[in-house]
């Protein structure tokens, strides 16, 4: 028998590292089920390397064992390498700023605003959407994360609330791809289509996505203003305000504090106009904040091991983060190894020819849902599945144009449910957002998305939206 004092607990839900793992696991099995198939690999006109439609063959190739998933682990992790730099240098960077107490003055004096729900969250979704639209993705504005999270907090709402303004409103811009190069640009001229052709109704789709997205989030908003209590993330935010309960903050800015965050900002300005005018990678980017933390140590009047403790201690908050994008790049190389990548796509294009009309933008959709849960690289995937897709368009009366709308949707909506997603996965670990509460949140979105892009596709199929 059950002793009488004690406490029946509820399973804890797995940690996103441990769901990671199982799908690691998860996929080796799946491996063993699907057969091996490859298309010819071409160069195009460009020089880019993708798949010959019409040279599908079944393949021999050996099963991989689950002996071998340390392997992939530790491969995974090599191959991650420079964005696990790349999280720690931001949450270097991060700590020193927050160590000037500039970040916390700031916000406890946003804290007295009277602002409307609706017209904070329209603002700042747009802010992003706009900005992740021409870059095509948002692991970039990871340091703007918990900045976010602080002014959501302050303004009565919770971590999810704050976050969501930085990943979902980039996620909006990405996902409807108007002039993004990685995705857009590499799938239309797969397709010969005209570089960034159909982007007034890119834009309509952008904006559509937009306004569904910020009333979304902004009924949840309310909904936590009114009664925290109603957050799902009501207990981790208590354990956060407990910690803080001591803490006061005042809220004049000192000559010193201005300055930094005048250089604050402005190299966040220099890493967002890098990224969009001069192409600036990670890369450019991590040299950024290095020399940020310096320069903001040296204006905060840090003595040098102090500026290490203080880097050091932020890096170790982007820990599990980076640790879970290793993992998750090792899915990947486990479905390289099996060749089972082709085969899928291959399943899904036999599926859309013998769809009715109004159904083959919508199924396009899902078939490149189902693709990016394999291969999470936007330019990765236009370059396997639209010399595919391409031609069943073709085949079954879907403009070109509609098709690779199509793959942009099913590119972008997915990114932001999936445990492997680099952006995903290292936006919310950065702000200490478990896995399974982000999904509780996210998971009607999801499927508010994928209802209004197939309405969007339909009508784009309906006008004959082209050129092609």
């Amino acid at each position: 028998m059950q002793p009488k004092n004690s406490i029946r607990r509820k399973p804890a839900f797995p940690d996103g590292m441990l769901i990671v793992l199982g799908v690691i696991i998860l996929c080796v099995i799946v491996t063993w089920f699907i057969p091996s198939g490859q298309y010819d690999r071409i160069l195009d006109a460009s020089g880019r390397q993708i798949v010959d439609p019409n040279s599908f063959h079944y393949i021999e190739s050996e099963k991989i064992s689950l002996l071998r998933i340390p392997h992939f682990i530790v491969e995974g992790t090599i191959a991650q390498a420079e964005m696990i730099f790349f999280l720690l240098t931001i949450g270097g960077c991060y700590e020193i700023v927050m160590h000037t107490g500039v970040l916390q003055a700031i916000i406890a004096r946003m804290a007295k605003w009277k602002v409307r729900d609706m017209a904070f969250i329209l603002v700042f979704t747009l802010v992003f959407a706009v900005i992740a639209a021409p870059a095509g993705g948002v692991v970039s504005f990871i340091g703007f994360a918990p900045i976010f999270v602080m002014i959501a907090r302050a303004m009565g709402y919770d971590a999810l609330v704050g976050v969501s303004l930085v990943l979902l409103g980039g996620a909006v811009g990405a996902a409807a791809g108007p002039i993004t190069p990685f995705t857009t640009g590499v799938a239309q001229g797969i397709a010969e289509l005209p570089l960034y052709s159909g982007l007034s109704y890119r834009i309509i789709c952008m904006l559509v996505l937009w306004i569904v997205t910020a009333l979304f989030i902004a009924r949840y908003a309310k909904k936590v203003r009114l009664d925290p209590s109603k957050s799902y993330v009501y207990d981790l935010e208590q354990v956060q305000k407990n910690q803080e309960v001591e803490k006061h903050y005042d809220t004049d800015l000192s000559a010193q504090q201005i300055a930094i965050l005048v250089i604050f900002i402005l190299g966040l300005c220099l890493i967002i106009y890098g990224s969009l005018r001069l192409n600036w990678g990670n890369r450019v980017h991590m040299q950024i904040y290095l020399c940020m933390s310096v320069i903001l140590a040296i204006v905060g009047k840090f003595n040098p091991n102090e500026t290490v403790r203080v880097f050091v201690r932020g890096a170790k908050g982007m820990l599990a983060a980076a640790l879970v994008l290793g993992l998750s790049r090792s899915i990947s190389m486990i479905l390289d190894e099996a060749l089972v990548l082709d085969t899928v796509i291959y399943g899904c294009a036999a599926i859309l020819n013998g769809l009715p009309t109004l159904l083959r933008g919508p199924a396009m959709l899902i078939a490149n849902t189902v693709v990016n849960v394999f291969i999470i690289s936007g330019s990765g995937q236009a370059a396997a599945v639209m010399p595919v897709f391409i031609p069943v368009a073709d085949l079954v009366g879907l403009t070109r144009q509609t098709a690779v709308l199509a793959f942009n949707f099913g590119d972008g909506f997915c990114n932001y449910v999936l445990p492997t997603s680099t952006a995903l996965m290292g936006i919310i670990s950065a702000v200490n957002i478990p896995y399974d509460r982000w999904m509780k949140f996210m998971w009607k979105l999801f499927l508010i998305w994928l209802a209004v892009g197939s309405v969007m596709l339909m009508i784009a199929q309906a006008i004959h939206l082209g050129p092609m």
